[in-house]
């Protein structure tokens, strides 16, 4: 409550009790400003169910919407008679059915192997040739040094290498040091041949070039030739060696190993290889005793697209060896089929994609998935019964409170659970044996709420699915509308920003506010007559404190008179 104005000493002067006759009166003045706020508490009470009406709403709507949509009613259940041979997924709309079905070969990836080596740093590529990395004009006149220069070849290894040693004069030549090293005593094998032979050669740019290179085949130790010490302008390299691969129809991939290249670098080196067309290479160790260690090179993907062939390197294949097929083989109705791949083989069974995990027989179910639309029709009773049964609570009159419902006078929204039965019990002309929810099972009570049978719900979704979507789903060459749409659409019409329970709302928000202006101006009002009507009441209690105090200086005087005139 306001102050009033009011001095804490009020009614001291006139011995009345001014303050609270003005608090009394204020109030009795405030009393319809106590209605007004009385007022805003209903219609925040009658807001909050509004919301909760609508929410009612929208769950009912929600499940209508999902009855309309007729990719519901197609769903399926795949299932397998035996996970371990195959899985499957089913897509919508397949067709009823069970297939068996025999795998008789998984599809493989293609794989090759080296022999097995001792370590994971064995050289794949032993040199056996060196070239020299400068080229000269001229191999016969030529010289390669202005100074004498030394130079040493390296032949085998171990116990058995052989050091060729020689002092090249100033002014050598290639062919000069060819001669040289082919008449070296040291490079001679004692029947009449020789452990290596130098040549000069002109390469592709026109300038001639030396190489040293065994005389004996294979690329083993034993045949390991090196330049041990080169002349300081005249270097040499082992050339690279290349292999090279295909996979299924592309195109050859060629892979360049450098010399002493270990099995571990060159898996790295394949893998990393920007041409990769898809493949793996890595080392694995077999668990063999002796030389455990083998090179594998496997496809990333099965089937016979992704068969490898190896060409310049000696590898023996693994799967797919002797011609043996990479692909799955699957036998379905006495057709036998043949795919690149376990996986997503979508074109066997009808709208089924299967995984194959092993040999064996399977049997594949597709069923319809009956459960999805079964839930969804009680749970579209059970929200009607919840959206009426909130409306009804809440808008009759209550006979043990003896007050209506904070709904009562909300004719529109009073009257949903009339108009919402009436669209629940809707006939629609499918041209089955299933033209209403009463088809279904279902039965009005006497409070509106609806009552399903779940037995007669089960027979006609078991035997007349056709008939059921076409309740629900709309017929879109006739233009016939579902119970579903029907439902979503009202309520759609209802809870949207334009609908009956946003126009409710919004016409009670404006009240509010009406009334909340009211209360202010109205408290306003009494503030300043309030205010005006206490000082009047200070000055009333001023002047009867005077005529009071008049009073008593009179009564003090004729006091004194009696007093004088009874003595004398």
């Amino acid at each position: 409550m306001a102050s009033l104005g009011s001095v804490t000493s009020l009614g001291v002067g006139s011995g009345f009790e001014l303050q609270q006759m003005l608090e009394d009166f204020r109030k009795i003045d405030e009393q319809p400003i106590e209605n007004m706020k009385n007022e805003i508490t209903v219609i925040e009470e009658r807001m909050t169910k509004y919301d909760e009406v609508e929410a009612k709403l929208i769950a009912v709507k929600s499940h209508a919407l999902t009855l309309s949509l007729g990719s519901n009613f197609l769903e399926r259940t795949v299932a397998s008679s035996d996970e371990e041979i195959a899985t499957a997924t089913v897509l919508s709309g397949a067709a009823v059915t069970s297939s068996s079905i025999e795998i008789l070969r998984m599809a493989t990836k293609s794989s090759w192997q080296t022999a097995g080596v001792a370590s994971v740093d064995t050289s794949t590529y032993i040199p056996t040739s060196q070239v020299s990395t400068t080229g000269f004009g001229n191999a016969d006149s030529a010289s390669i040094s202005d100074e004498e220069e030394v130079m040493s070849i390296t032949y085998g290894s171990g116990d058995s290498v052989r050091t060729i040693s020689m002092i090249l004069p100033q002014g050598s030549t290639l062919n000069d040091i060819v001669d040289a090293i082919n008449a070296d005593s040291v490079n001679q094998d004692g029947a009449g041949g020789t452990y290596v032979t130098a040549s000069a050669f002109q390469g592709e740019d026109g300038l001639f070039y030396l190489r040293i290179a065994s005389t004996a085949e294979g690329s083993v130790e034993s045949n390991r030739v090196m330049v041990t010490v080169q002349p300081e302008d005249f270097q040499f390299k082992a050339p690279a060696v290349q292999f090279s691969y295909t996979l299924g129809d592309g195109e050859a991939v060629a892979v360049s190993v450098e010399a002493d290249t270990t099995f571990n670098g060159l898996a790295d080196a394949i893998n990393s290889d920007v041409k990769n067309a898809g493949i793996t290479a890595k080392v694995i160790n077999d668990g063999s005793k002796e030389n455990p260690y083998r090179l594998v090179l496997t496809a990333n993907g099965t089937g016979e697209d992704n068969r490898i062939v190896i060409s310049g390197m000696q590898m023996t294949e693994v799967q797919g060896a002797e011609g043996a097929s990479l692909n799955a083989e699957i036998s379905a109705e006495g057709i036998i089929y043949q795919r690149q791949t376990n996986t997503e083989i979508d074109d066997i069974i009808q709208g089924a994609k299967l995984t194959l995990k092993k040999e064996g027989e399977v049997t594949i179910t597709t069923s319809a998935n009956d459960e999805l639309v079964r839930t969804e029709i009680i749970e579209l009773i059970k929200a009607y019964n919840d959206a009426i049964q909130e409306i009804r609570s809440h808008s009759r009159y209550n006979t043990e409170t003896k007050e209506w419902g904070i709904l009562a006078t909300s004719y529109s929204i009073k009257g949903l659970p009339t108009e919402l039965n009436g669209l629940m019990t809707s006939v629609v002309e499918t041209g089955t044996g299933i033209k209403s929810l009463f088809n279904l099972g279902v039965s009005i009570n006497r409070d509106g709420s609806i009552t399903i049978d779940e037995e007669i719900l089960d027979t006609a979704i078991a035997q007349n699915r056709e008939g059921l979507a076409a309740l629900f789903v709309t017929n879109e060459e006739t233009g016939r509308p579902g119970l579903g749409d029907i439902l979503n659409e009202k309520l759609r019409n209802l809870t949207s920003s334009t609908g009956m329970i946003r126009t409710e709302t919004d016409f009670s928000v404006t009240e509010q506010s009406r009334l909340e202006k009211d209360i202010e101006e109205a408290t306003a009002r009494l503030d300043k007559r309030y205010a005006l009507l206490g000082r009047q009441f200070v000055e009333l209690d001023m002047y009867i404190g005077q005529m009071n105090a008049q009073a008593n200086y009179l009564t003090s005087i004729f006091s004194s008179y009696d007093s004088s005139n009874q003595k004398s």
